[in-house]
């Protein structure tokens, strides 16, 4: 049974804190200011340090973890048992909030629901790790991906949302994708200045030839009154 990563304590900080309160408690007893306040700024240093282990440790471990469940889904009986996969994943996920491979675990779910063709499904999945995460990139992609999938169902008003907060989330080198997309979507709302707009920020600050000359070929095709 996968351990719940979230309720526990490494042991070194409570056996150190329990230290540090009876030092403080001396020192204070003893008029000693200045030692109290030593004492509380080592204890925060040491403190960090062993969370920093204590959560590399934990990083490893639900890597391992991930790394195991895909391979068991190469095999009977879960192989191409896509509700199975799914629903084994968002256990993983829940087990081990927090960390890389839990997001990788959402995402991977979200895929599997995209190729069994459950889009809300999928949907909902990105937009909970669009929710949760606090890494930008990955906010970014979740929002590209839900993006994707509306403008696909031919929901125009909520890929723009979604293509929207990709941009606002600081996409890194997702950007020329999310700008082309907010292009594409705003000449299929008829929206050709903002359009117009998009692509030609895409032209003109993407390093990338392809998606330059898809920015390119796409303004080509905004009417004369949007130019």
């Amino acid at each position: 049974m996968a351990r719940d990563h979230r309720s526990e304590e490494p042991a070194g900080i409570a056996h150190t804190e329990a230290l540090v309160v009876r030092v403080v408690e001396w020192a204070k007893k003893n008029q000693k200011p200045l030692l109290v306040g030593t004492v509380l700024i080592v204890l925060a240093i040491f403190s960090m340090g062993i969370l920093s282990e204590f959560n590399r440790k934990h990083e490893m471990e639900a890597s391992n973890g991930l790394f195991q469940l895909e391979e068991s889904f190469k095999s009977s009986p879960l192989k191409g048992q896509t509700e199975e996969q799914v629903s084994k994943l968002l256990e993983f996920e829940s087990a081990h909030s927090g960390t890389t491979a839990a997001r990788e675990a959402l995402f991977r779910a979200a895929g599997l629901y995209k190729e069994a063709g459950k889009t809300a499904e999928a949907l909902s999945t990105y937009q909970k790790i669009a929710k949760e995460t606090k890494v930008p990139f990955f906010k970014a992609a979740a929002y590209l991906n839900a993006g994707a999938l509306s403008e696909n169902l031919g929901d125009l008003n909520g890929a723009l949302e979604f293509y929207k907060s990709a941009l606002n989330s600081d996409p890194g080198s997702l950007k020329n994708e999310v700008i082309l997309s907010l292009g594409r979507v705003y000449f299929d709302r008829k929206e050709y200045n903002e359009s117009k707009k998009m692509l030609e920020q895409l032209v003109a600050q993407s390093s990338s030839p392809t998606y330059a000359e898809a920015g390119r070929k796409l303004l080509d095709q905004v009417p004369s009154e949007g130019k």
